[in-house]
């Protein structure tokens, strides 16, 4: 088994406005400035804000385990990544590894705000991030909260197609 301690700096661009990274890209002062990123959501256990007095925090912190409910903050955490965006802003989601917990974030704000099918969003955020990969119990309730959209928006629902289409490039590579 290989373990990788080298530093994991990068902010992944997924869809305008909103980006993802590991603990170490939440440290990245030139990464989320080249990024312009204005907001950070942070769901990782253990880590301080760096930079408080300089970009607009959110906190929950979350065990990555199949047995934590995820789903209750998807509420929270999509309000918050809307309206940073709505009011022309960036978004940085991190966890500790920026795999499991922040990619989650991420699919539930593209399945509940997008409407993105989850195998499309899985998609688009594995294409943004190689090496996503959200525990089994996150997967269930991230493939339940889709279901549940699917009944109310039956005929709403964006392809990856469509997103393609609609996305900028907003790449930072820092």
């Amino acid at each position: 088994m290989i373990i990788d301690n080298s530093p994991d700096e990068k902010l992944h661009h997924i869809i305008d406005g909103v980006y993802i990274g590991s603990q170490d890209s939440a440290l990245n002062i030139a990464g989320l400035n080249e990024c312009k990123i204005t907001h950070i959501l942070n769901v990782a256990t253990g880590i301080r804000n760096a930079f408080p007095d300089q970009y607009k925090y959110l906190n929950i912190e979350l065990l990555d385990v199949p047995e934590t409910n995820i789903y209750k903050v998807f509420t929270r955490t999509n309000e918050f990544i809307q309206q940073a965006v709505a009011d022309n802003g960036r978004v940085l989601i991190h966890c500790n590894a920026g795999i499991s917990r922040s990619a989650s974030i991420a699919l539930a704000y593209l399945l509940g705000i997008h409407r993105i099918k989850y195998e499309d969003a899985y998609k688009l955020l594995k294409t943004a991030r190689s090496n996503i990969k959200p525990n089994d119990g996150f997967v269930k309730q991230l493939k339940q909260y889709a279901a549940e959209i699917a009944q109310t928006n039956e005929n709403n629902s964006l392809s990856i197609d469509d997103i393609n289409r609609a996305v900028n490039d907003e790449s930072c590579d820092i």
